[in-house]
């Protein structure tokens, strides 16, 4: 039998392994395969401690894997991954250690290049600015506000001071319940006039120490 037939039975493994009654299992390593997903079955082996997929064909990581509370290291390095899921915040207590290539898309470069405690800090504070409704992104590099930053619409307060962001996403015009936005010392050279029409709910408007001439009236 070839190599690769060798590669394919690997392949079909993992999702054989997770849907057994394996429930104590806690080691699983299924690096160096074919697998271009997870099953989100996966998520059914509560009692999991360590995953390794490296080298694989893995291009994303199924919603869920957050309940896995027991990980402590994840080892995903060698798959085309652009993006973790916002819910991987959750294991931010447990996790000890993320493989997995860098940059990354989600978190933005800037963000994923900084490393693990930085990449996990930031997916576990957007998850609870969801119910918070309260956001502290500074210092983090950020030329822009992330995309998944622009779809918390339900904002009360946006803190992106101490960044590099050289233009507000016009998303932000969306968050009608916005109170505080602090764009302190970054690289804005206007603030647009959208903004100032559509948040109406502003009492707290930070813009010193940015590059702007006029402001809208």
């Amino acid at each position: 039998r070839s190599a690769s037939d060798d590669h394919r039975a690997a392949a079909l493994l993992l999702p054989v392994v997770v849907e057994s009654k394996l429930i104590d299992l806690e080691y699983l390593n299924a690096d160096y395969n074919l697998l271009s997903h997870l099953p989100e079955s996966l998520t059914q082996l509560a009692a999991l401690t360590e995953l390794s997929v490296e080298a694989n064909r893995i291009t994303q990581l199924p919603s869920g894997l957050a309940v896995l509370t027991n990980l402590t290291r994840i080892n995903v390095s060698k798959n085309p991954i652009p993006k973790l899921p916002l819910d991987f915040g959750m294991l931010r207590p447990t996790l000890r250690r993320l493989d997995i290539d860098l940059p990354l898309q989600l978190p933005p470069p800037e963000i994923s290049s900084m490393g693990f405690p930085i990449i996990m800090r930031y997916l576990e504070d957007l998850l609870a600015a969801a119910s918070s409704c309260h956001l502290e992104a500074m210092g983090l590099s950020l030329e822009a506000i992330p995309a998944e930053v622009v779809d918390l619409t339900q904002l009360t307060a946006l803190l992106l001071a101490a960044n590099s962001i050289h233009e507000l996403h016009l998303g932000v015009c969306n968050m009608a319940n916005l109170t505080e936005l602090w764009l302190s010392s970054n690289d804005l050279e206007r603030f647009p006039r959208e903004a100032c029409e559509r948040l109406t709910a502003l009492t707290a408007l930070r813009l010193d120490r940015n590059r702007i001439s006029v402001v809208p009236s």
